[in-house]
């Protein structure tokens, strides 16, 4: 985390000399769900006197306010939260503002660009977005709200977690029939299977049919030399 905040602070020094920025926002990239995270907004008052600066920061509801524990406003047609906040910075320092949060789910959080305004000028300032890949404590069971992308080590790759993961394992992802290859080469497989079985059974069919004609046959072949037979026998009689 520290490290984090450095980079942002020295990169929060050179941007006013290269775009011209004035605001960084730093966090975690990446925490298991139940945690909480620091967000740091810095602002580099690169004027050379001291500004008066208005934050607005818009706020996720993936997550719950830790500290401060409730927002300042919410944009009443949305109901998105937000914080409102004024801070005085001296000329040439980094003056911050930082709250708590703590994820309610898992899965990506993004935090959008702060607005900054100089309350002098009225120029204004935006910061970089920041995504947080939230993530969770293994327990060694695939739960409903975990998936192969947030959760891969209780869901493996071709769980039922309704996430289609369409990794090549040899597992059929019963959440993407239709794009995991692994899915195509079974079908293929099963198909085959169907096929042998019909050919086998087609077959065997074949063969009783030519069976059951050949005794056809031999039944009339046999009845027609008895029959001969008994002709023979009353045109003896018939002749004594």
């Amino acid at each position: 985390m520290k490290k984090i905040i450095i980079f942002g602070i020295v990169l929060l020094l050179f941007l006013p000399l290269v775009f011209g920025a004035k605001v960084v926002k730093t966090t975690q990239n990446e925490i298991n769900l139940g945690e909480t995270l620091d967000v740091r907004i810095s602002i580099y008052n690169d004027n050379p006197e001291e500004r008066e600066f208005q934050i607005k920061e818009q706020l996720s509801k993936a997550a719950e306010f830790v500290s401060p524990s409730v927002p300042d406003k919410y944009i009443s047609s949305l109901n998105i939260p937000y914080f409102d906040r004024k801070v005085t910075i001296p000329p040439g320092i980094v003056g911050t503002f930082i709250y708590r949060i703590k994820p309610l789910g898992l899965g990506i959080i993004t935090l959008v660009s702060t607005e900054v305004t100089d309350l002098k000028d009225g120029s204004q300032s935006s910061s970089n977005s920041v995504d947080i890949i939230v993530k969770c404590i293994p327990n060694g069971v695939c739960e409903s709200n975990e998936n192969y992308l947030f959760c891969n080590a209780d869901c493996p790759s071709g769980s039922a977690d309704n996430f289609c993961d369409l990794e090549n394992d040899g597992k059929c992802d019963p959440d993407c029939t239709t794009e995991d290859v692994d899915c195509t080469k079974i079908i293929q497989i099963e198909q085959r299977k169907a096929l042998l079985f019909v050919k086998k059974n087609l077959y065997f069919i074949f063969g009783s049919l030519v069976g059951a004609l050949a005794i056809v046959l031999l039944l009339i072949s046999l009845g027609i030399k008895r029959k001969k037979s008994l002709q023979d026998v009353v045109a003896g009689f018939k002749s004594i």
